[in-house]
């Protein structure tokens, strides 16, 4: 096409150089008409090579651009002709489909091979498939290939929630009938993969087949009778040892109607009473014929020990319906119990806590505030008496608590007072109470330490919660 361009750019030249001889014949001087058709026909042999070698440059130019854009354009289907290759050459795995975000628990892959379809399970921390004895955890990851049946790969992505739930019971379970096989990757494969022993937790995760721990009974509430069952106790931490029980159990009870003022909520393991724990009204308040809601949770304290923990709350409302509460309500947080049944670690867990600060005995959420509402109710260590108290976050008000010397009262310390945070000699009497920096909350009956910050000093930074019993008012500094 271009070559025919530019000959009819010549033939045209010449036309013309034909058409001004026949005017310069006919209509105008000879010799001025001769000049004319000579200068028209040396333009013509001149201008004619030029455009040629301009069009051959243009040519060139074009043919480079062409392929590009034929490569960008074709693509997709030099690709998909690439693929097709390999698929005949049976280059697998092919991803199918694909959840590999970090939110997602786990993440993973559908991959098809020449004998079926599996699913590649992504174990970011090393938390399920890991060989404790070598496996290096310093930024390497684990993944394991599970078997998937033909109606399970049909859920993706009509039914991507079902999908990703079969995942999850792959992960959590690691049936012998789908476990394929395990390995340790490093990062950007600085080394090969690496085979990983790893034991099944269960033949099957099929419905009809899987035995499904029930601990639906570990707990039983009674009105304000709660009930450990010790039994349900040690399976529940043979469980979470082998990864078929939850980090959390939650226990709840219908509302009932208060009979007294001071509710005591009792906690048995077995039939054998451990704790009373009083849930102190103030002195303008009345908690009798109100409605009280019990809740438990069941935990693990210290995952590496397997030392469990059971955690109450009590909410006590005008409302029979829980979902009507207010913040006009009151609730207890009570501490967390850790039970003789766990065995020589929970005693030791026991012993740990005391003195520690509320985080340490399920007092303080972390990363949550306290709602002024909530008050919660300590053990001593001593006596074994408990005590309600609210918990201030003076923090929010560039305040710190400080304590009395008898450790029951507290004073309000502005957090700008450079010459007293952190000072051992200062001291602030009010009403005959002395209070100082580094005091202890201690226990309104026997005066043991609850929070004992006058041997653990790094325990009393800004962020400690001030805590305040109840009918106590807090002091301040004039």
């Amino acid at each position: 096409m271009k070559k025919i361009n530019l000959y009819y750019a010549a033939g045209a030249c010449f036309g013309v150089c034909i058409f001004m001889s026949i005017i310069d014949l006919f209509f105008v001087d000879t010799y001025k008409g001769a000049t004319i058709v000579a200068c028209i026909i040396a333009a013509t042999f001149v201008a004619t090579p030029i455009l040629f070698i301009i069009q051959i440059i243009k040519s060139i130019v074009s043919w480079f651009k062409g392929s590009d854009s034929n490569k960008t354009r074709n693509a997709t289907s030099i690709a998909d002709i690439s693929t097709n290759n390999q698929q005949e050459k049976s280059s697998y795995p092919i991803t199918l489909y694909e959840n590999c975000n970090i939110s997602t628990e786990p993440p993973y892959k559908v991959l098809k091979f020449p004998e079926g379809i599996y699913v590649q399970v992504v174990d970011l921390f090393c938390r399920r498939f890991f060989d404790f004895q070598s496996l290096p955890l310093n930024g390497t990851y684990s993944v394991a290939l599970f078997r998937l049946k033909p109606e399970e790969v049909s859920w993706i992505p009509s039914n991507i929630d079902k999908f990703e739930n079969l995942v999850k019971k792959l992960y959590k379970n690691i049936p012998a009938d789908r476990f394929v096989k395990a390995l340790e990757v490093s990062p950007e494969n600085e080394t090969p993969p690496r085979d990983l022993i790893i034991r099944s937790l269960c033949e099957t995760i099929d419905e009809e087949d899987i035995p499904k721990p029930d601990f639906l009974n570990m707990i039983l509430i009674d009105n304000l009778k709660v009930t450990i069952d010790t039994e349900m106790i040690k399976r529940f931490m043979s469980g979470f040892e082998n990864g078929s029980a939850e980090q959390d159990y939650l226990f709840k009870a219908d509302a009932f109607k208060l009979v007294g003022n001071s509710p005591v909520i009792s906690l048995y393991e077995d039939d054998i009473l451990m704790q009373n724990y009083t849930a102190e009204a103030a002195e303008n308040e009345d908690f009798t014929g109100k409605f009280a809601y019990i809740s438990v949770i069941v935990g693990m304290f210290d995952k590496q020990a397997l030392t469990p923990y059971v955690r109450l709350e009590c909410y006590i409302s005008d409302k029979s319906d829980l979902e009507k509460r207010s913040s006009a309500d009151n609730g207890y947080r009570l501490e967390a119990y850790i039970p003789r049944c766990a065995g020589e670690d929970a005693e030791k867990a026991r012993l740990e806590l005391k003195g520690k600060d509320l985080e340490y005995k399920g007092l303080r959420i972390q990363g949550y505030i306290t709602p002024n509402h909530i008050r919660s109710i300590g053990v001593c260590s001593q006596c074994g008496k408990t005590f309600a108290f609210n918990t201030y976050n003076l923090s929010m008000a560039q305040s710190t608590p400080c304590y009395s010397d008898d450790g029951t009262d507290t004073l309000q310390l502005s957090a700008y007072e450079d010459d007293i945070i952190g000072n051992e000699e200062w001291s602030y009497t009010d009403n005959d109470k002395t209070f100082k920096y580094f005091n202890s909350f201690k226990c309104p009956y026997c005066g043991e330490a609850y929070i004992d910050y006058e041997n653990n000093h790094e325990m009393k930074n800004l962020s400690v919660l001030g805590c305040v019993l109840v009918n106590r008012e807090i002091y301040r500094m004039e």
